[in-house]
């Protein structure tokens, strides 16, 4: 059986993925006839599931529990691909394959110091979006 390996994004890097995924974001719009009542909702919902989420993966992390690590991972990322929170999805993804067992180049407690980091921004910048009404 051959799987492919995902591309690892390097720490340094980390930072230059876009916080929102805006195509997304305007895909959720679209089907709400552009309103923003679906997007409110879905974020909602994902600003209450990431924090036990965050939890989990720290857990996780520190337990060296990879089975655990891959599958909160993993649910994280569906959540983030789901809101358009770009950056939260590609470090979820890194510590998905962490726990798949690929190499990463930088300690999974760093990557997630990354992962808060980036969750706590794409709070913000989905609230400023849905709060705009309007979108970007």
């Amino acid at each position: 059986m051959t799987s492919t390996q995902p591309n690892i994004v390097p720490l340094d890097e980390l930072n230059n993925i876009p916080v929102l995924d805006i195509e997304t974001l305007e895909q959720l719009k679209d089907v709400d006839d552009g309103r923003l009542e679906l997007a409110r909702e879905m974020f909602g919902i994902f600003k209450a599931d990431t924090p036990p989420r965050l939890s989990a993966i720290k857990a996780a992390i520190e337990a060296n529990d990879f089975v655990k690590l891959r599958e909160v991972s993993h649910a994280l990322k569906g959540s983030c691909g789901t809101i358009g929170a770009a950056r939260v999805r590609i470090i979820s993804a890194v510590l998905e394959a962490y726990g798949r067992g690929c190499k990463i180049e930088a300690p999974p407690d760093e990557i997630f110091k990354c992962l808060q980091n980036a969750s706590d921004e794409a709070c913000r910048a989905l609230e400023s979006f849905i709060d705009d009404d309007t979108g970007f």
